[in-house]
């Protein structure tokens, strides 16, 4: 880090954080401007719920039992949500996300549950919701399973994100990485 940095840290940081996301596009085999560096995913998270979902629209829906920063966000943002129950074994039942809403967000692995979707059920639920952003929450991809990453540049309204907090064990560098279209 003190290599990266300059001398005497008299200067600030570059907004756009270019080094990192050029490093970042090249290990997850996009371009640099499908890369957006946050905070920590989530302020990634709070920037999409802000940018991407309306107060006035749709609900936005995400599974019931998840991550508890979701409520949250939609709370704080005043943005109307549903969500959707998991089944008798845990599992996020990708046809509760079905019909008219204003927005999707999954986490895979859901966070409690640790319950595993595969990335072509997640690719098919972002074409059947083309006119919506749909984010998935990696933050514990690393743990099992296959990043949806790779599904990026054929769903333009597919948001990837991924942090370095769990399983780079790095949560004090407070480092979130989105991946997606260059639209996004």
């Amino acid at each position: 880090i003190r290599e990266a940095a300059n001398a005497d840290l008299r200067l600030y940081p570059d907004p756009t954080c270019s080094a990192l996301a050029e490093r970042a596009a090249a290990y997850y085999g996009v371009e640099p401007n499908q890369i957006f560096i946050g905070n920590g995913s989530d302020e990634i998270l709070g920037f999409a719920f802000a940018a991407f979902f309306s107060p006035d629209g749709p609900a936005i829906r995400f599974p019931d039992i998840t991550y508890s920063f979701y409520k949250v966000y939609a709370g704080l943002y005043r943005i109307p949500y549903e969500t959707v129950p998991l089944d008798e074994e845990f599992r996020v039942p990708l046809d509760g996300f079905a019909g008219e809403s204003g927005g999707i967000v999954l986490p895979n692995p859901n966070a409690p549950t640790g319950r595993y979707i595969e990335t072509g059920a997640l690719a098919d639920l972002a074409a059947r919701n083309a006119s919506r952003v749909v984010i998935l929450d990696e933050a514990y991809i690393d743990f099992g399973g296959s990043s949806a990453v790779r599904h990026v540049n054929e769903h333009p309204n597919l948001l990837v994100v991924h942090t370095l907090s769990k399983s780079r064990s790095l949560a004090g560098l407070r480092v979130g990485v989105a991946i997606g279209h260059p639209d996004l």
